[in-house]
């Protein structure tokens, strides 16, 4: 009686993992390969079989995470039947071994298998994704073998139209997901094909969207539809249905932080950073140690002026990232927040830690140089400007004008000159530069007006003063232009010019003292 209790306690607990094997499958072939992982790591505690094993290999294959992948093809392996010669091929794709090295392990595989398993077959056409194939052709007699032996796995008949998709023959896979959805018109997986097909082309996104919307008709908890549709939306720059699907992908398959994070980073790329701020507060409770996680809400509060929560968020972030994740970009909004605040030195720090990470970054150079010049560190911003101008981005002329006014309060006229004079070809039209070399030109000249720079102040007001607003504006520096061509004109001995350009003086400042004194000069002048 204990014997045969016995057997039956181990065909139910048989029973119970195929069927738990049988679910793992249906999440896997609905791309939740999070929920699939989980379910067969459940079941590889009590069954160690190298099916099991390697479906668990392929999840985190999928999910991207190959040293665990290379564990479970390796446990696969160890078990000697057909499934460990395809996971040996799978191992041979990893360390990108030879065609004819990887095709020798499939051909054991099926010979082990007396060549009647179709899902051997399916596994060693299932070879040419992730990574994807350069040699398509190889893999077909696999899957025609497989959706031989098994006629009515749509799967398979999928995978198979896939693989033409991989080769470019979109007509051929159009074949294959049409004939699913003719044997059965509710398959929310031939729906998804048909999708992703139409996207692929890079312009039918429309049928795209019919497609996917037909599936989301008939099951609305497939969670790729939803992660499919947000990239769509966000092609076509509808970002507020592009959050929604992203959010509804959330919802769908909520244990897995790669999702989350794609819809925390799709919110912030149409700047709803409140909206992650809220979502992600929620998410790191159970996942404290995620290091996306908290850079997601450093950036997001530092945007939300925040600041001393981004510090906070930020000090996580170093806290539980590894060292080789973290980023130039971190560092380099480690140096916004601790600007904001007030920590200059800490600021620089960061600065240079995200150019060591980051070394040809353009904006962040830019940023750190701006930053050394407004704290009045003239040779520093000179040194790291010079670098930015020599990036292979090209400057802006903002850099230019940058660098010609820390070149300026350094004393180094000259090189400040030439800085402006590559500004004002940039922006022909912008005063500012004109203004900037007239100032240069004049500390030639020590206290003697010798005109050194006056085509420059013209020019400057010939710019400056074009609208009642501009003048409004660059009064104070108006002012300075015509009283140094009024006292050039006065030394010039040119009596009606120098008279004009003090009396504009007045116009801007009523009480400036150099005008009304050159004024009273100048009408007693012979």
């Amino acid at each position: 009686m204990k014997k045969i209790a016995f057997i039956l306690l181990a065909l139910v607990s048989i029973s119970i993992n195929a069927q738990t094997l049988e679910q793992a499958k249906l999440e896997f072939q609905k791309d939740n390969f999070s929920i699939a992982k989980e379910q067969l790591l459940t079941i590889y505690k009590t069954n160690k079989a190298s099916i099991i094993a390697l479906y668990l290999g392929n999840c985190y294959s999928k999910l991207e995470e190959l040293d665990s992948a290379r564990i479970y093809f390796q446990n696969a392996e160890a078990c000697t039947d057909a499934y460990a010669f395809i996971a040996k091929a799978r191992i041979n794709v990893l360390d990108k071994k030879d065609v004819v090295t990887m095709t020798a392990n499939i051909d054991k595989a099926i010979s082990l298998s007396k060549k009647k398993d179709a899902e051997v077959f399916f596994q060693a056409g299932y070879l040419a994704f992730n990574p994807k194939t350069s040699n398509p052709d190889i893999f077909i007699f696999y899957f025609e073998e497989a959706c031989r032996l098994a006629p009515t796995n749509a799967f398979y008949k999928l995978t198979f139209g896939d693989l033409f998709l991989i080769k470019k023959d979109k007509g051929t896979a159009m074949d294959k997901y049409e004939e699913v959805i003719v044997s059965n018109p509710n398959s929310v997986l031939a729906h998804i094909r048909k999708g992703r097909l139409f996207y692929t082309t890079g312009s039918a996104f429309s049928q795209a969207i019919e497609s996917y919307n037909t599936a989301n008709s008939i099951d609305s908890n497939y969670a790729i539809v939803h992660k499919d549709l947000g990239e769509i939306y966000s092609l076509i720059k509808d970002n507020k249905k592009s959050a929604m699907a992203y959010k509804k992908y959330v919802s769908v398959n909520p244990n897995d932080a790669r999702a989350k994070i794609i819809y925390c980073n799709k919110l912030y790329q149409i700047k709803e950073y409140q909206t992650i701020v809220d979502a992600v507060n929620g998410y790191v409770k159970s996942d404290p140690t995620n290091m996306y996680y908290h850079r997601l809400l450093a950036y997001s509060n530092y945007e939300l002026k925040n600041n001393a929560e981004a510090a906070k968020n930020l000090n996580a972030l170093f806290s539980n990232g590894a060292k080789d994740r973290i980023t130039g970009l971190d560092y380099s909004y480690a140096a916004k927040i601790n600007l904001a605040n007030n920590d200059t030195i800490q600021t620089i720090e960061s600065y240079k830690s995200a150019l060591k990470i980051d070394s040809t970054n353009a904006e962040i150079q830019t940023d750190y140089a701006k930053l050394l010049y407004s704290a009045k560190r003239y040779p520093e911003a000179i040194f790291e400007y010079n670098k930015r101008i020599k990036m292979k981005t090209v400057a802006s002329s903002v850099d230019y004008f940058n660098l010609g006014r820390a070149y300026y309060y350094n004393k180094d006229y000259v090189n400040a000159d030439s800085m402006f004079a590559k500004y004002t070809r940039l922006n022909p039209e912008s005063p500012d530069g004109y203004l900037w070399r007239a100032k240069c030109n004049q500390t030639k000249e020590g206290t003697v007006y010798k005109g050194f720079a006056s085509s420059y102040y013209e020019k400057y007001i010939t710019l400056a003063a074009n609208t009642p607003e501009d003048v409004t504006k660059n009064k104070s520096n108006l002012a300075t232009a015509n009283t140094y061509l009024g006292y050039v004109s006065k030394d010039a001995k040119d009596k009606v010019k120098a008279k004009a350009y003090f009396t504009k003086v007045l116009e801007y400042e009523p009480t400036n003292t150099f005008a009304i004194s050159a004024l009273a000069a100048i009408a007693k002048m012979k």
